[in-house]
Formats: C-alpha cells, structure tokens, sequence
C-alpha cells in the first residue's frame, strides 16, 4: 500500500490537476489531502473527488508545509510514503512503477522521480538530469 499525502492552503486553482492525476494513478493506495484551514474552497473541491478514488481530505492547523506533511503521515496507513504538492502531478504510470520497484528490489528503501516542467496542455517542456548515483 502507498500513501501519498498532499499539503495544501488555499490551492483551489491548482489541486484539480493534482485530483485528476491521482485518480489515474493504479494500484493499491491512498491520497491524504491535509488541509491547512483553507478559504478559497480547497476543501470543497477535495470532497468532489471522495468516490472517485481513495482520497481522504484531513483538516489542521496550518503549520507550514513541512508540519502539514509530517501531521498527514501519522494518518496514513501504507507501508510506502510519498508526497505531491496541491500544484504537481504524477504521470498515469507513476504509482505502478514505484510499487513494482519496492517489489522487485526489497533492499531498496528510497527513490526519487525525474522532475520535469511541463506546458499547462501537460507537454513535456523539460527534464532535469542528475549524475548517476
């Protein structure tokens, strides 16, 4: 199971292609959505998507981002944890693959993604490469 926990404050105009990308996402998981007290509707637009997918929108104190994640972690149930900004999203296949590399390699504790910009019609615009670690 992965949990992936979404900080968020007054994101309404961004966290709907955040939702849309979760909801394409396959595999067994969940998506914490820790709202921080909100006032554009935030909270609303989380609710829309309650069915659509597994999404649980957790209301708090907003301690900063970092806080914000920290407090999402202690709800989440999987054994994998992961974290997407209410203004990011993963690609359909994102969540498959991760649960395929903890699978295939056990001895793996820790990944991390490519990040990438992209258009607002979602091309790619570009990549950041790293050295091979």
């Amino acid at each position: 199971m992965i949990s992936i926990v979404t900080p968020a404050f007054n994101a309404a105009r961004t966290i709907r292609r955040t939702l849309d990308a979760m909801c394409r996402q396959k595999g067994q998981f969940e998506h914490l959505v820790y709202d921080g007290g909100s006032t554009d509707g935030t909270p609303d637009i989380v609710r829309e998507y309650a069915g659509r997918y597994p999404v649980r929108l957790l209301h708090g104190e907003n301690l900063g981002v970092y806080g914000n994640v920290a407090n999402a972690y202690r709800e989440a149930r999987g054994d994998i944890l992961g974290w997407i900004n209410a203004d990011d999203f993963y690609l359909p296949w994102t969540l498959s693959t991760v649960a395929r590399v903890f699978e295939v390699h056990p001895s793996v504790h820790w990944i991390s993604g490519i990040p990438g910009w992209y258009y607002e019609d979602e091309d790619l615009a570009e990549t950041m490469s790293f050295a091979p670690v």
